[in-house]
């Protein structure tokens, strides 16, 4: 039966390829969905976030340059104060040297400075441009990523300037139009004058080195206090701060802490920030983030794609399984006289369907080889793809998803095909041919016994009767004397 199974599943070469091709592709796209939308789960997002972070909020730092500038007060104004620091590091028992620190200073700058005429210029009117300057100290692991960044996508920006000889990033959000980003590559080398509020207020200059969009894709994740638009943000390497002589304060400081204690810290971290943000008239100068927060809050949106992409996986199954059916459903009506011919053989209802169970598990076996081959190779290449352009990605290989196709796989396989002969075998008139065929019980299946139950199974009419019986006599029209 396994070799007359095996034979009939290439017979048609065509429509083999046909059905094996239809499975494999609507599975392994599947896969490919599963394996997308793992990994671009925004939970590995949030993941990568610490569990608290807390810092001084962007209108904090607006009122002290604001002060600083109208009341000439520009001694500076610390930003995270080293007793706050010294009570984070008390309630939650991380010590200083484990916390995440984002550091800088802030200040204004020049409006003359033609470095920052492309940014300028991006501001709906002069009424709205703003010379607060927000200053940030990159650590060099990421400017070694921002390197390959920059040579991968060959952007227009001057890195050895920028480690090197005094020079500064601006970074925005997508707000330059292709006009304005067009004229950055004019302004670099181009100076940039301001005031340092720090230690009584003191004058820089800086080298422009170029524009960052950090909404572009792949640009490596930078730990900021803030963001947003409307801001005159840049970056500097330790080793410009060192030269200019910058003393860095604390934006920051982000820090993980026990899962099992993180409810009991969260609220004296918030009692703590309530008192510190007393004494400041209404203004709430300290921030607290919570990574459970965010998560709570993205949970929604999360769960919405899950189900969108479930869906869309479930529809593309649904299609193949109709496809694949269509093609099983059409070659067992053109079987039928086949069928006929086997029963009429000596082959019993039992041996058929046993046939029909070993080609849909030999379909399903050429299935499951093209995905073992190929289709893992392709899921490996596409985490590799997507690694490479998201950071948070996270390759996760879909065993469950495969093993649920795999059962799903062997279900179609054997039960489409033999629904469709159940179906065909209630009719009244099955095989319309067997009446023309002479039963030979006796070539190769059971003899007698099958030769009795293929005549129980298909009744011979009446008016029939004579044309068989002389067809079993005449041997089909030969010479009935020497057959006989």
């Amino acid at each position: 039966i396994r070799e007359i199974a095996w034979r009939n599943l290439f017979r048609n070469y065509k429509k083999a390829m046909l059905s094996i091709g239809v499975l494999f592709l609507s599975i392994e796209v599947s896969l490919m969905s599963a394996v997308i939308t793992k990994g671009l789960d925004q939970t590995h997002r949030i993941e990568q976030i610490r569990d608290f972070e807390v810092g001084v909020t962007k209108d904090a730092v607006a009122r002290y340059i604001y002060t600083g500038t109208m009341y000439n007060e520009t001694m500076g104004h610390e930003l995270l104060p080293r007793e706050l620091m010294d009570s984070i590091a008390a309630t939650t028992k991380v010590s200083n040297k484990d916390m995440l620190k984002c550091i800088g200073s802030y200040g204004v700058f020049n409006r003359q400075s033609a470095s920052m005429a492309p940014r300028q210029r991006s501001y709906r009117n002069d009424v709205d441009i703003i010379t607060e300057l927000t200053i940030q100290i990159v650590p060099d692991a990421w400017i070694r990523d921002l390197e390959g960044y920059v040579k991968r996508n060959e952007l227009n920006i001057d890195m050895h300037m920028f480690r090197e000889a005094d020079g500064f990033l601006l970074l925005h959000s997508h707000e330059l139009s292709q006009p304005q980003q067009a004229k950055v590559g004019e302004v670099i080398g181009e100076r940039l004058n301001g005031t340092i509020f720090e230690n009584g207020g003191r004058k820089f200059e800086l080298i422009c080195s170029g524009y960052l969009d950090t909404t572009e894709k792949g640009v490596p994740a930078l730990n900021m206090p803030w963001g947003g638009s409307n801001l005159n943000y840049i970056v500097l390497s330790e080793a410009t701060a060192g030269r200019l002589g910058m003393t860095p304060y604390v934006y920051s400081v982000s820090f993980d802490v026990n899962r099992k204690e993180e409810p009991e810290i969260k609220r004296k971290l918030q009692n703590l920030l309530a008192e510190w943000n007393q004494g400041d008239s209404g203004y709430s100068s300290y921030y607290l983030t919570a990574r459970s927060d965010i998560l709570a809050e993205e949970q929604g949106y999360i769960l919405a794609v899950r189900v969108v992409m479930g869906v869309f996986d479930g529809m593309l199954m649904l299609f193949a399984i109709l496809g694949y059916s269509n093609i099983v459903i059409m070659g067992m009506v053109e079987r039928r006289t086949e069928f006929t011919i086997m029963r009429s053989l000596g082959m019993t209802r039992k041996q058929l369907k046993k046939m029909l169970i070993w080609e849909g598990v030999f379909y399903s076996c050429c299935v499951i080889g093209l995905l073992f081959c190929f289709g893992n190779v392709i899921l490996i290449a596409i985490g590799s793809v997507m690694s490479k352009n998201v950071l948070y990605f996270t390759y996760q290989f879909p065993m469950l998803e495969w093993l649920v196709f795999l059962v799903l796989l062997l279900c179609i396989s054997i039960g489409i095909p033999l629904a469709v002969y159940k179906k065909q075998s209630s009719t009244a008139d099955l095989f319309p041919h067997l009446s023309s065929v002479p039963s030979l019980g006796g070539l190769g299946f059971r003899g007698g016994a099958a030769e009795e139950e293929t005549a129980q199974g298909f009744p011979v009419k009446g008016d029939q009767g004579p044309e068989i019986a002389e067809a079993a006599e005449g041997g089909g029209g030969g010479n009935g004397k020497k057959d006989k």
